[in-house]
């Protein structure tokens, strides 16, 4: 069982990037989180990222590790008014509180789908680990997690 549980865990670890940049289109700062499979090439991702909003100046980056529960199935499907909604799909970063059996507390982040319940949340959690006990859930962040595979058509 903790084999199973081992590599469950890598399975599920990701990047969230958050990004600044400053947007043209909008003539601000702006900041997004991304979550990208944990072997991802960052230059690569920011690429993609420029590619899929258009004129933008990437200010900074920093990278966080995460575990990423979220399935691409479920995302929203990309409609047909913003060019964004092709290249990433909503999702929400939660927090997880937990505790160990010797009292110690540590929190993790990981990263569902946005119509994700705390049961859900729970069970996956579980999966990772049988020795942390869980006090609190919470939404961290708003994130967009890159698509599988562009639907733009041409891209």
């Amino acid at each position: 069982m903790l084999q199973s549980k081992e590599k469950n865990i890598e399975q599920q670890k990701a990047l969230m990037i958050s990004v600044r940049f400053f947007s043209n289109k909008v003539n601000s700062i702006l900041e997004r989180n991304l979550i990208v499979d944990q072997k991802a090439d960052i230059a690569e991702t920011l690429a993609y990222l420029e590619d899929s909003l258009g004129e933008i100046n990437i200010l900074t980056h920093t990278i966080h590790h995460v575990f990423c529960i979220a399935e691409h199935a479920r995302l929203d499907q990309a409609g047909c008014h913003h060019r964004l909604e092709h290249f990433w799909g909503d999702v929400i970063c939660y927090v997880i509180e937990c505790v160990d059996k010797s009292g110690n507390y540590s929190d993790f982040k990981v990263v569902g789908n946005v119509d994700a319940g705390d049961k859900e949340l729970i069970d996956a959690f579980n999966e990772l680990t049988d020795d942390l006990v869980i006090l609190n859930i919470y939404e961290y962040k708003d994130c967009w997690i890159k698509r599988e595979r562009s639907t733009l058509k041409g891209t």
